[in-house]
C-alpha cells in the first residue's frame, strides 16, 4: 500500500488523542519512544506525515518506510533527516561538571517565571501540566501572553550551552510536550493566552532555536520533536488564515509564517506560505510606515518591534536566495534613520505613547554597518567615529509630527523633542504638544511612560494628558485626534553657507508644500534657532464649549534653554493647569515662583513663568489619591515616584502666557520679558535688548519674526 493512504484526520480527533499524552515535569505518563507513540496514537502520526512533501528527494527514506506501512520507521527517518540537517554544537561542560546551574534557568525549572519584572509560580493542573492561562499576581493578560511566547526557552538553551547541564534540555523537552498537549488548535481566531496571533508568531522564533540546536541531544526526546513538528502546520494555518489586517501585528505574524516556511521547507505547503507572507508584508511596510520613517503607531517601542520583524523577514527571504524589492529595503532604511536621529545623547530612544525607555544605540550601530550609514555611526558614538551628518543636528519628521532639537552630537548635549503630530494608529496617549527636555545629557522633563495595559485608573493616568507636559482645561485632559494627518507638516530648514552669506533654505524629503512653509511653517530649523508650533483643537474630555491650545517652542542661540509660549483660545472662563513632569532622579523645589531642580554636581533646570499669569504651584510625588499623579515608568510594570509641578490658574477668556526653561540651578532675577500687543502679537524680549527675540501672531498661523 502506498504512502498516499496516510491522510490528515480531523484536528479534533487528533487532539483528543493528544490529550492522553500528558508528559510534564511532574508526570511521566505518555510514550517514551517512537514505537510507543506510533502504536498508541496512529492518527497523530498520520496527521504529521500527511503534511510532508514526500516527493522531495531528501525525504526518500521517509517515503520508503511509509510505503512499507512502517509508521515508526517513517518517524525515525524524519528524525534522522532533521538530525542530519541541523547538527548540534554541543557545549563544553563547566569545570563543576554537568550539575552546574544558572539562577534564572533554575527558576524556570521550578515553574517560577518572570515577565515584565513580575515573578510568579505558575500552578499546575491535576494532570500535572502548567496552567498556560495563568495571568500572574496582578492578573495581567500580558503576563499570560508572555508565558505562551516561550522566550524563556532561549534562557534554558543558553544555560545548557554555558554549563553543559542537560537538566535544562529536559525542561525544554517537558515544556514543549506540555504546551502542545495542553493547547489543542481549534481552527478559529482567538484572543486567549495560547492561540492569539502574536503568541503564535513569536513562538516560532523560539521553537526554531531549540529545534535546530538540540537534534543531537538525547534529552530532547523524539516524542517532543514529533509533537513540535506536528504543531507547526497548525501554527502556519492560523497565521495564514487569522492574521491581522495591518499594523505591527501583521508584521510579526507574517514573519512567523515565513520562519515556518523557510525553516521547515519539507512541509508540503511551505512554498505557498512563504509566497503569501511576501504578498502580505511587501505592501504592509508602505502602509504602516510614514514616508519620514516613523511607524504609524508613533510609539518608539513598537516602532522597534515592527522594524525588528520587517528586518528579520527580509533576512529570512534572503536566505532562500531571493531579495525583497528595493522599495522594501528603502523603507527599512527610513525606519532605522528615524531611530538614529531621534536618539537621545545617552543612546536611549523616545519615550512616546506606549513605549519603554529603550536603549537603541547598539541596534542602530549594527544597522549603520549593514546600511553603510556613517552618519548613524557618528550619532550613536557621540561623534567618536563615523562621519558627521551634512545637515544640522536638529531634525523634523513632518508626517509623524516629531521635532527634535539637538545641541550637538556629544553625550552631554542639550536635547528636546516636541510632539506636534497626529495621535498614532495604536498604543496611543493623549499628549499632543508634549515636550521632553534633556540638559547636558541628563533627562529632566519627561514623558511618564506606559506602566500597564490593565484597564483601570493607572492605565488612564499613563495614557492621559495628566502624565504629560501639557495643559489641562477645567482639570480635564485631551480627547482623541486623527491617527494620521492627510498632509505632512510644512517646515523649513536653513543651512549655513561656507562663504558667510545668507542661509540657504531647502525642503527635506517628506515635507509639505514649500510655498505653505514659507508662509506659515509648522517648524523651522536654522543655524541660529529651532522653532516649532502646533495646536490641539479637538476638545477636552467632559469640557463644554470651544477650547484650542496653541504651543510654540523656540530654542535660540541668543538665550540659554527653551522658550515656550502657550495660547488658550476659549469662549468662556476656565481653570487651566500646566503640568511639568520630572525625571525621578530630580529633586525639585519651588522658590519665588520658579520651579527648579536642586541637584548637586549635575545639570539643572529652572522653569520660569513669563507674563502675568497668577499660578498656584504645587509639587506632587507618588500620589495615589484623590487622583493619581507624580509617577514615572521606565518600562512595563515598573513604577517610580517622581515630582510633577502642577501649576493652576483661573482665566477669564482667551489667554497667552509663556515659560523660560533655563538650564540653571539659580535663575537670574531678570532674564526675558513677555508681552502681548493689542493686535494679538506675542513677543519675548531679552533684557536690555531693543528688539524682541521672537514676535508672532497667535490668532492665525504666519511666519514668525525671529531675531
Amino acid at each position: 500500500m502506498g504512502w498516499e493512504i496516510f491522510v490528515m484526520k480531523s484536528l479534533g480527533a487528533v487532539f483528543c488523542i493528544l490529550s492522553l499524552l500528558v508528559f510534564t515535569a511532574h508526570s511521566s505518563e505518555g510514550p517514551e519512544s517512537v514505537s510507543d507513540l506510533c502504536s498508541s496514537h496512529v492518527e497523530l502520526v498520520e496527521k504529521f506525515l500527511g503534511t510532508l512533501d514526500l516527493d522531495k528527494p531528501e525525504l526518500e527514506a521517509v517515503r520508503a518506510e511509509m510505503t512499507a506501512n512502517d509508521l515508526p520507521g517513517a518517524c525515525r527517518a524524519v528524525l534522522r533527516y532533521y538530525a542530519g540537517r541541523f547538527p548540534s554544537t554541543l557545549p563544553v561542560a563547566s569545570p563543576e561538571g554537568s550539575n552546574a546551574s544558572m539562577t534564572e534557568a533554575d527558576a524556570i525549572r521550578e515553574d517560577r517565571f518572570t515577565f515584565y519584572g513580575v515573578e510568579d509560580v505558575v500552578p499546575r493542573s491535576e494532570s500535572g501540566g502548567l496552567d498556560w492561562n495563568w495571568r500572574g499576581p496582578t492578573h495581567d493578560r500580558e503576563w499570560a501572553w508572555a508565558l505562551n511566547r516561550h522566550f524563556y526557552l532561549a534562557t534554558l538553551l543558553a544555560a545548557w550551552r554555558d554549563t553543559g547541564n542537560t537538566a535544562y534540555v529536559v525542561t525544554i523537552d517537558e515544556l514543549i510536550r506540555d504546551w502542545v498537549i495542553s493547547n489543542p488548535y481549534r481552527d478559529k481566531k482567538e484572543d486567549g493566552a495560547a492561540w492569539r496571533g502574536l503568541e503564535v508568531a513569536l513562538r516560532m522564533n523560539n521553537w526554531r532555536a531549540v529545534f535546530t540546536a538540540l537534534q543531537d541531544v538525547p534529552e530532547f526526546s523524539p516524542a517532543a520533536r514529533l509533537l513540535l513538528l506536528a504543531s507547526l502546520p497548525d501554527h502556519a494555518q492560523y497565521l495564514r488564515t487569522y492574521h491581522a489586517e495591518g499594523n505591527n501585528w501583521l508584521t510579526m505574524e507574517m514573519n512567523g509564517l515565513a520562519i515556518i516556511a523557510t525553516t521547515w521547507p519539507e512541509l508540503r505547503d511551505s512554498g505557498a506560505w512563504l509566497e503569501y507572507a511576501i504578498e502580505q508584508l511587501m505592501p504592509s511596510l508602505e502602509q504602516q510606515v510614514h514616508s519620514d520613517g516613523a511607524q504609524g503607531e508613533l510609539t518608539s517601542h513598537y516602532h522597534r518591534v515592527a522594524l525588528r520583524n520587517f528586518q528579520e523577514f527580509a533576512d529570512t527571504v534572503a536566505k532562500t536566495g531571493r531579495n525583497v524589492p528595493d522599495a522594501f529595503q528603502q523603507g527599512l532604511e527610513r525606519m532605522w534613520n528615524y531611530l538614529a536621529y531621534t536618539m537621545r545623547p545617552n543612546g536611549h530612544g523616545l519615550l512616546n505613547n506606549d513605549s519603554d525607555y529603550d536603549y537603541t544605540r547598539d541596534h542602530v550601530l549594527e544597522a549603520a554597518t549593514r546600511y553603510k550609514r556613517p552618519d548613524w555611526t557618528y550619532i550613536v558614538s557621540n561623534g567618536a567615529t563615523g562621519k558627521i551628518p551634512q545637515h544640522p543636528p536638529s531634525v523634523a519628521f513632518p508626517c509623524s509630527g516629531r521635532l527634535v532639537y539637538r545641541e550637538n552630537f556629544t553625550g552631554n548635549a542639550d536635547w528636546m523633542t516636541f510632539d506636534i503630530g497626529p495621535l498614532g494608529s495604536g498604543h496611543v496617549h493623549y499628549d499632543k504638544l508634549h515636550l521632553s527636555v534633556t540638559i547636558g545629557g541628563r533627562d529632566i522633563l519627561v514623558d511618564s511612560g506606559r506602566y500597564t495595559y490593565v484597564r483601570g485608573p493607572w492605565r488612564d493616568y499613563f495614557t492621559g494628558s495628566e502624565s504629560h507636559n501639557v495643559i489641562l482645561v477645567d482639570g480635564r485632559g485631551q480627547r482623541g485626534q486623527p491617527a494620521r494627518y492627510d498632509h505632512p507638516l510644512s517646515g523649513l530648514v536653513k543651512s549655513s553657507r561656507d562663504d558667510g552669506g545668507d542661509p540657504i533654505s531647502f525642503f527635506p524629503e517628506s515635507l509639505g508644500d514649500p510655498e505653505e512653509a514659507l508662509k506659515a511653517p509648522d517648524f523651522i530649523i536654522a543655524p541660529e534657532y529651532v522653532y516649532g508650533r502646533g495646536s490641539f483643537e479637538h476638545g477636552y474630555r467632559g469640557v463644554e464649549g470651544a477650547v484650542v491650545h496653541t504651543r510654540i517652542v523656540l530654542q535660540h542661540h541668543a538665550v540659554a534653554g527653551f522658550l515656550v509660549i502657550d495660547h488658550i483660545e476659549t469662549d468662556q472662563p476656565r481653570e487651566i493647569t500646566a503640568l511639568w513632569q520630572f525625571h525621578p532622579e530630580c529633586a525639585v523645589i519651588v522658590e519665588q515662583g520658579a520651579i527648579k531642580t536642586d541637584d548637586d554636581g549635575v545639570p539643572n533646570l529652572s522653569i520660569l513663568s513669563l507674563g502675568d499669569a497668577a499660578w498656584d504651584i504645587s509639587l506632587v510625588k507618588g500620589q495615589k489619591s484623590p487622583a493619581i499623579q507624580g509617577w514615572y515608568s521606565p518600562r512595563y510594570n515598573d513604577l517610580v515616584p517622581a515630582f510633577t509641578a502642577v501649576c493652576t490658574a483661573p482665566i477669564h477668556g482667551s489667554t497667552t502666557f509663556a515659560w523660560h526653561l533655563l538650564p540653571a540651578k539659580e535663575a537670574p532675577k531678570e532674564h526675558c520679558s513677555f508681552s502681548l500687543d493689542k493686535n494679538g502679537w506675542a513677543s519675548i524680549t531679552i533684557v536690555d535688548s531693543p528688539i524682541p527675540l521672537i514676535r508672532i501672531p497667535l490668532s492665525s498661523k504666519a511666519f514668525p519674526e525671529i531675531l
